[in-house]
């Protein structure tokens, strides 16, 4: 490799499937997780670009629905026809096996099922929705999470050379520390990122007419990570269908969010202070910090709360900032 040069990482969907991958995309529930996964499919199947990103490759896709299969259908044709085409078409190269398939990938019979099934259909990347759904192991513990990756997901990868999809949760936010990074959202022990290739993390954003996902490349073997986002939301089609496209235009996104933040974060503080008449500075940050919000959040929060309900007057300002 050092004489002939290290060949660039090829993607199917470039910068957020890399080819032959194990990726973890984590968000929260109802985050468009679900939805994002059927459209990528699509896309691949379809050799169609996604939201502007081109696809490549020849591809079928196995697709695990171990959440609800309920909500499939509905989905499938409305994301068929936002690309113009009829779901009998892309449902010749996206299969799909529900829950009754396959529960427990720790099981070894399982998991060759699956692998079974994935070699016997020429699948080029397998989606497992979602990662709690197909296991009973506790997520908490890296041996188990270190052999459930080794005996039933790097198999797809190394021994079919498929790409394998997950989706998955990120956890809570840690108990005085406010939200995690984006590297740091998956739930349960580290392993499962330590077997990956790639880690894809969804925050979800209102926007003006709808809720905006941005995607995150939080995590990368194969190719550079980047703090800003790549920004979709999902519009409906003059068919009946529907499509995401990309949005450019994030300056009033994040006034608003910003807005909101520092709107509930006072209410958080006024409830408080409500509460708990002699609440100080540092108590009132560690309570919007207990919220999942940031400490700015919380001092620009302090410092709008200008009467308090029990004194009648001004609160104190942020002592650090009057110090400096």
């Amino acid at each position: 490799m050092i004489k002939n040069g290290v060949p660039p990482v090829p993607f199917d969907l470039a910068p957020l499937l890399a080819r032959g991958s194990l990726t973890y995309m984590t968000g929260e529930p109802k985050g468009f997780k679900t939805w994002l996964a059927l459209d990528w499919a699509i896309a691949l199947a379809l050799e169609r670009p996604f939201a502007g990103l081109e696809t490549d490759g020849d591809h079928r896709i196995l697709f695990v629905e171990a959440e609800s299969t309920a909500q499939i259908p509905g989905r499938f044709v409305k994301l068929c026809r936002g690309y113009g085409v009829e779901p009998e078409a892309a449902v010749q190269r996206v299969r799909f096996m529900g829950p009754e398939s396959i529960v427990r990938l720790e099981n070894a019979q399982h998991a060759q099922r699956l692998l079974a099934k994935a070699k016997d259909y020429g699948a080029t990347w397998v989606i497992i929705d979602s990662f709690v759904r197909v296991h009973g192991l506790d997520e908490n513990v890296p041996k188990q999470m270190a052999e459930l990756a080794s005996g039933a997901l790097l198999p797809l990868r190394d021994e079919l050379g498929c790409g394998v999809l997950v989706l998955d949760h990120p956890p809570k936010p840690s108990h005085g520390h406010g939200r995690r990074a984006n590297k740091e959202q998956i739930r349960g022990s580290w392993e499962k990122l330590a077997a990956a290739d790639v880690h894809l993390h969804l925050q979800n954003r209102r926007g003006k007419d709808s809720q905006v996902v941005e995607i995150y490349v939080a995590a990368s073997r194969l190719a550079e990570t980047s703090d800003e986002p790549f920004r979709v939301r999902l519009q409906d089609t003059a068919n009946g269908g529907l499509r995401f496209e990309p949005v450019t235009q994030v300056e009033n996104l994040v006034a608003r969010r910003s807005a909101r933040g520092v709107e509930r974060a006072e209410e958080i503080i006024r409830s408080a202070t409500a509460q708990t008449p002699s609440l100080t500075f540092t108590g009132a940050i560690e309570e919007v910090i207990k919220a999942g919000l940031s400490r700015a959040t919380a001092v620009r929060a302090w410092n709008k709360c200008q009467v308090s309900e029990v004194s009648g007057e001004p609160l104190t300002r942020d002592p650090e900032a009057t110090a400096a």
